[in-house]
C-alpha cells in the first residue's frame, strides 16, 4: 500500500472520531478540556494508537507531555512523519496540521479523549459539575456520558492481571465510541518523568 494512501486512511480514522459526533441529530457541545495544572506530575508519554476504518487496521504514534502547565501532543505516522501538533495551556488551544492530512481533524476531541482517560477523577468531576457531561468510574473502566447517553467507554486491557480499580498507569486501554461504532486501542510504549 502506498504511503500517501496509508496517511490518508490514518487521517480519516482520526477525523471520524473527531467529527462524527457533531453530525448527530442533536448537536453536542465542545468536548471538555481540563487544565494541565490538574495533572499530578510532569511527564512525557509515547503511545501506539490502533483503530479500524472499513475493516482496515490503522496505526498512529502519539507522544504527549505535561510540563510547565502545558499539555503538548504530536501525532506521527509509523515512519515518523508529523501529522499534527497540539498545545494547550488551560485556556488556549494551539493547533498545527500537516498538509499530508487529506481531511481536517478536531484536535480538541483528540486531547479531550486523552484527558478523560488519564486525568484524576476528582479534577474531572469538579470541572464537569455544572455541565451535561458526566464521568462514571466503575472498577476497571470509565464511562463518559452526555445528558445520560453513553459517549465513550474507557477500559483497561490486561492479559495477566485483573485490575480491581481504575488507574492512570495502566499500559493498555480500549476506548470505545458507541456513537461512532469505533474502537481505539492505546498501548503505552514509554513513560518518562519531566522536571519543571
Amino acid at each position: 500500500m502506498k504511503p500517501i494512501r496509508i496517511i490518508a486512511l490514518i487521517a480519516l480514522c482520526i477525523n471520524l472520531m473527531a467529527c462524527s459526533l457533531f453530525s448527530q441529530p442533536q448537536e453536542l457541545p465542545k468536548f471538555p478540556l481540563f487544565s494541565p495544572r490538574d495533572f499530578p506530575q510532569a511527564l512525557q508519554v509515547t503511545q501506539l494508537v490502533s483503530s479500524q476504518v472499513n475493516d482496515l487496521p490503522q496505526v498512529l504514534i502519539a507522544s504527549w507531555s505535561i510540563e510547565e502547565s502545558k499539555m503538548k501532543l504530536v501525532g506521527l505516522t509509523a515512519t515518523g512523519q508529523e501529522l499534527l501538533r497540539l498545545e494547550y495551556d488551560g485556556k488556549k488551544l494551539k493547533e498545527f496540521y500537516s498538509p499530508l492530512l487529506s481531511v481536517p481533524i478536531e484536535g480538541r476531541i483528540v486531547l479531550s479523549q486523552i484527558q478523560l482517560a488519564y486525568w484524576p477523577l476528582d479534577k474531572i468531576e469538579a470541572e464537569l459539575e455544572t455541565s451535561a457531561w458526566q464521568v462514571v468510574e466503575k472498577e476497571s473502566h470509565r464511562q463518559i456520558t452526555f445528558n445520560g447517553h453513553l459517549i465513550t467507554s474507557i477500559k483497561a486491557l490486561e492479559d495477566d492481571v485483573e485490575p480491581k480499580e481504575y488507574s492512570q498507569s495502566w499500559p493498555h486501554l480500549l476506548i470505545s465510541n458507541p456513537i461512532l461504532k469505533q474502537e481505539i486501542t492505546i498501548k503505552t510504549l514509554d513513560v518518562g518523568k519531566l522536571h519543571e
